[in-house]
């Protein structure tokens, strides 16, 4: 128990000395704005040819022209 303790004293420590010096450093914030008009051109979307086939083809599963996804199944 005294070893689980001192652990816990020798962390609020190297917190402490941490918390000193993060204080000493000199930050600058940056700040920058972007136009929403400038991250698309003003052209109408294109669909290129072969685009859905080729993205089908590495589908795991698919339904047609539908992808079939399973939810959760990590879990």
């Amino acid at each position: 128990m005294s070893n689980r303790r001192e652990i816990e004293r020798e962390a609020e420590h190297v917190l402490r000395e941490l918390s000193k010096h993060l204080e000493e450093i000199e930050l600058e914030e940056t700040y920058h704005v972007i136009d929403a008009e400038s991250l698309r051109a003003d052209s109408s979307p294109e669909l290129r040819r072969g685009f859905r086939e080729a993205a089908l083809s590495i589908a795991p599963r698919r339904d047609g022209a539908h992808y079939v996804a399973e939810a959760g199944t990590w879990v």
